[in-house]
């Protein structure tokens, strides 16, 4: 896994690398952060202005004074009586918000309302959260031969939360070594730092403190550096080639690990989803269950059979997490007619929608091989092209590589980008690397050309209507989204490398690094090198694969 490393660069075009693992950036004795080491809390005139508007001056200064009591002769500061149960409610809302979630609020029975601090903090320690920069770690996650959400279910289970809790700019290819950004909700680093004596095949480190998850798409794209081994080429034809890849780019095709690894292609589930099949959908999931079981699958019945599905249950990993999800949801069922639509949406969100998105991304990549054997590496009349236009949306944008776990129906506003048809007068205007095309969605402009038809035609073999997209679930009503057809890399450079072992390793992970590990190659210069590997480095914008 060492020939493919990857590592995000974030937002200011910094590349990520784990540097440490330990937790060294703040004192261990983290829970002691006091209002005397850091100041007492300070409010800007809005804030006092607001509490004094709803409390008056006297409670606000008994509130100051209980802040400052550091011989704890006040337990509490308690309000007049607020008949009013809104205004109640906007004294609540602002106790928590001005003062930073260090004070609790309670209403008597009496309609007065009470003043304590907060479970956790005292008047000595203050806030925790506040006082280190926010209520989210940020760490960085490197990891070799694992998914993005196989290392984040495994982080939930240790610390028992929900997946939600942490998040990230994209997901990262599974057969490599990787690195990159998460953010923790009220997880704090040194818990985290301390797992990593138990963990495998992955590791957590680099940690800070923030008050801004990180979302979807919060990255400049990623840095690669690839082996390409026992080539047979001369230096000349090497150099030739990447030198062409380097100035033209390449087909901006998803790569294959937004398709899976395993029997059962991603893009075929989706498929089923699109068209509400839900027994089919849990059927094909399914297979590779029934063949641990050694079941026919013929059968269409399968699933309702109680003793089956406890059967596989007992033989699935929890590490298959769609699998596992829809067993046990079966499990619970003694009915001969098991609710499937209920068994999938037990599979956490962001792995039900990376079946639709897996769709889309299968016919956005037949559709870019028709366009360019249609018309070439020029653009032409009714291709599309980003414009300035934008609206906002909560509906669900897939833009390249990402699946984020975080996403609800509360989700932050996304920004769309509208796209718009060249006209015959543009085109001088424009070139290849302008063009782009949709995934499929209900929000979108197909090319006004014959790849229009190509989509219809190629989706409706699928038993889908292209120009017909919303769903009764919400969730797989998607606005679709648009993608450049070529990418150039950032940057770009390679040698030429001669080993002798055929699985000799070429290249120093984050880890090697770290541990100060030396390569096999640096430490027998003297053998005869009998093999020839080129070593690609390159940068990559988001949303594209080295793949």
């Amino acid at each position: 896994y060492t020939d493919f490393l990857v590592n995000e660069v974030d937002d200011q075009e910094k590349v990520i690398h784990i540097t440490n693992t330990t937790f060294s950036d703040i004192s261990n004795d983290e829970f002691h952060y006091s209002i005397e080491k850091n100041g007492p809390l300070k409010l800007n005139e809005n804030e006092m202005k607001r509490i004094i508007d709803l409390l008056g001056e006297d409670i606000f200064q008994e509130i100051t004074n209980f802040l400052e009591d550091d011989n704890k002769m006040t337990k509490f500061v308690l309000t007049k009586v607020f008949k009013d149960k809104s205004y109640r409610t906007s004294i609540h809302t602002a106790i928590r918000e001005v003062y930073k979630g260090l004070l609790d609020t309670t209403t008597t029975p009496d309609e007065e309302i009470k003043i304590t601090f907060s479970k956790g903090s005292t008047r000595f320690h203050g806030n925790f959260w506040a006082n280190v920069g926010g209520e989210y770690c940020m760490f960085y996650l490197y990891k070799e031969n694992m998914d993005t959400m196989e290392c984040i279910n495994l982080l939930s289970k240790f610390f028992r939360v929900k997946p939600r809790i942490f998040s990230f700019a994209g997901t990262k290819d599974k057969r490599g070594c990787t690195v990159q950004r998460c953010t923790a909700w009220k997880i704090k680093a040194g818990r985290l730092s301390n797992l990593n004596k138990s963990l495998k095949g992955f590791r957590v480190g680099n940690f800070s403190y923030t008050d801004t998850k990180l979302e979807l798409g919060d990255l400049k794209g990623n840095a690669f550096t690839i082996i390409l081994r026992d080539v047979k080429e001369d230096d000349g034809l090497i150099n030739e080639c990447l030198s062409a890849l380097k100035t033209k780019g390449f087909v901006n095709y998803y790569g294959i690990q937004r398709f899976g690894t395993s029997i059962i292609a991603t893009h075929v589930v989706g498929i089923l989803l699109l068209k509400s099949d839900w027994q089919g959908a849990v059927e094909l999931l399914l297979k590779e269950a029934s063949e641990r079981i050694q079941v026919s699958t013929e059968s269409k019945s399968i699933w309702s059979n109680i003793e089956n599905v406890k059967s596989a249950l007992k033989k699935t990993p929890q590490k298959y997490v769609s699998e596992y999800s829809v067993l046990s949801s079966l499990a619970k069922e003694s009915s001969k007619s098991p609710n499937y639509a209920s068994a999938l949406q037990k599979i956490p969100r962001n792995l039900r929608m990376m079946y639709i998105h897996a769709y889309q991304s299968y016919v956005w990549n037949f559709a870019v091989t028709e366009r360019l054997r249609k018309f070439g590496f020029n653009p032409v009349e009714g291709d599309l092209v980003l414009c300035n236009q934008t609206i906002y949306s909560n509906d669900d944008l897939i833009d390249s590589e990402f699946s984020n776990p975080q996403i609800d129906s509360s989700a932050k506003l996304t920004k769309i980008i509208r796209a718009k048809h060249l006209t015959a007068d543009e085109l001088i205007n424009y070139s290849i690397y302008d063009i782009v095309l949709p995934t499929p969605g209900h929000d979108i402009l197909y090319p006004k050309n014959c790849i229009k038809d190509f989509y219809l035609d190629f989706m409706k073999k699928d038993g889908l209507d292209g120009l017909n997209m919303v769903r009764s679930v919400k969730e797989f009503s998607l606005t679709g989204s648009y993608r450049l057809i070529l990418s150039k890399p950032k940057m770009m450079e390679w040698e030429i490398v001669k080993y002798q072992d055929p699985d000799e390793q070429l290249s120093m992970t984050d880890i090697d690094i770290l541990e100060n590990r030396i390569l096999k190659s640096q430490s027998n210069e003297k053998v005869d090198q009998i093999f020839k590997a080129v070593k690609l480095k390159m940068q990559l914008m988001s949303s594209s694969y080295a793949t």
